[in-house]
């Protein structure tokens, strides 16, 4: 089992905070360091992205899970060890890019799945039955799963 994740509304800021944010922390009220406190946000966003070993600005993306074998698969990932495991476990789908703000469309062996059919948490998605219970998600060739995650960035002191 695979993923492959591809951006399709790209983040416009990376940045995790703002010019104005760190001066008003530090009091600073000249222009005079302004580049350089710029270049210590990139840094330290970046720093916190590498060690995160995510992206976390909010972006839609595209996440498609291939089938791998011969016989129809039945997934969930193994929160400890973060692998995919192939069993009849009635757990989520976690997807790659959390949290999950918004899911525009799922997709089961290129059958559109009906909305009223699946529920998302923070970190993952679920395959419900007609009556509302939780399902494990199975198919043939491949789940495609149309979402928006992350966190509104930069974050704007109130």
């Amino acid at each position: 089992m695979r993923s492959i994740l591809a951006v399709t509304e790209a983040a416009s800021d990376h940045n995790l905070t703002t010019l104005d944010n760190v001066k008003l922390d530090l009091g600073i009220t000249d222009g005079n360091s302004d580049a350089r406190i710029i270049a210590w946000i990139r840094q330290a966003s970046g720093i916190a992205v590498r060690y995160c070993d995510r992206p976390l600005a909010r972006e839609t993306v595209t996440e498609t899970f291939r089938h791998t074998g011969h016989q129809r698969e039945y997934l969930w990932r193994d929160s400890l060890s973060s692998h995919w495991q192939h069993c009849t476990n009635t757990g989520g789908l976690r997807l790659t890019r959390y949290p999950i703000i918004s899911v525009a469309s799922v997709t089961v062996d290129g059958n559109l799945i009906d909305p009223s059919l699946y529920e998302f948490d923070e970190t993952e998605l679920y395959l419900l039955t007609a009556d509302g219970h939780p399902d494990a998600w199975r198919f043939g060739r491949s789940i495609v799963v149309a979402y928006t995650a992350g966190y509104a960035v930069p974050i704007v002191d109130a």
